[in-house]
C-alpha cells in the first residue's frame, strides 16, 4: 500500500528531505518550516533551555523540531527539544517533547550524542498535532558542562527567550525565562 512504501522510504532513505518528499507524493500532505533554520553566527553553550516563538497559522502536526548546533569534539552532548504553549507573548506549559519520561533523568536517556565543532541540523522528532496558535520551540542544552553542545544564534535581532532550566522540562510559571536580542537557530517541520 501507500503507506507502507512510504514507511520503506522513510526508513531505507538515509535523506530524510527525500522521506518528505516521498509522504508528500504518496499522502497528499505539504510540509512546511517555521522559526529559524540557518545558523546564526554566534554561539551559545551555556546550560539552559533556550525558546523560539513560531506562529502557525492554521493546525498541523509538529514533526520535528531543527537546531543548528555543533560539540566541543570531545565532551558528550546532553541535548533535547520540546514545544510549550503562549501565555500572553511569553513561553507557557510544557506540551509537547523528545523525552523518555517527564523525570529529572529524561533527557540523559534521550539525547546523548557526541558532537564535532562543525554546525548542523540536528532533528528531534516531536509528532504533536497542534492547533493555529503561537508556540514556543525549545532547546535544553544540557551537557555535563558549558559549551560541549553549542546552538547558533545570530545576535542583536531576535527576541527569543531563555531560562535557566536544564535538567528537565519546567513549566515557564514555575521557573521563568527571560527576553533576550537573540534569533536562535531553531525551526519545525509542520505536515498538513
Amino acid at each position: 500500500t501507500a503507506g507502507t512504501a512510504f514507511i520503506r522510504t522513510l526508513l531505507d532513505d538515509a535523506d530524510a528531505s527525500t522521506a518528505r518528499t516521498t509522504l508528500g507524493a504518496v499522502a497528499g500532505i505539504v510540509q512546511s518550516t517555521v522559526g529559524t533554520t540557518s545558523a546564526g553566527a554566534s554561539s551559545q553553550g551555556v546550560r539552559a533551555t533556550y525558546l523560539k516563538k513560531v506562529t502557525l497559522a492554521s493546525a498541523g502536526l509538529v514533526a520535528e523540531i531543527i537546531a543548528q548546533l555543533k560539540g566541543d569534539g570531545s565532551g558528550v552532548a546532553l541535548v533535547s527539544a520540546g514545544v510549550f504553549d503562549d501565555n500572553a507573548g511569553a513561553p507557557g506549559k510544557v506540551i509537547a517533547g523528545y523525552i523518555s519520561s517527564l523525570d529529572t533523568n529524561a533527557l540523559v536517556r534521550a539525547t546523548s550524542v557526541k558532537l564535532n565543532t562543525t554546525y548542523r541540523a540536528v532533528h528531534f522528532p516531536i509528532g504533536a498535532w497542534l492547533a493555529a496558535a503561537d508556540y514556543w520551540l525549545a532547546i535544553c542544552l544540557a551537557a555535563g558542562a558549558a559549551n560541549i553542545a553549542n546552538l547558533a544564534y545570530a545576535a542583536g535581532t531576535g527576541t527569543d527567550h531563555a531560562q535557566a532550566q536544564f535538567n528537565q522540562w519546567t513549566d515557564a510559571s514555575i521557573t521563568t525565562t527571560a527576553s533576550d536580542t537573540n534569533d536562535y537557530s531553531i525551526a519545525a517541520s509542520i505536515l498538513r
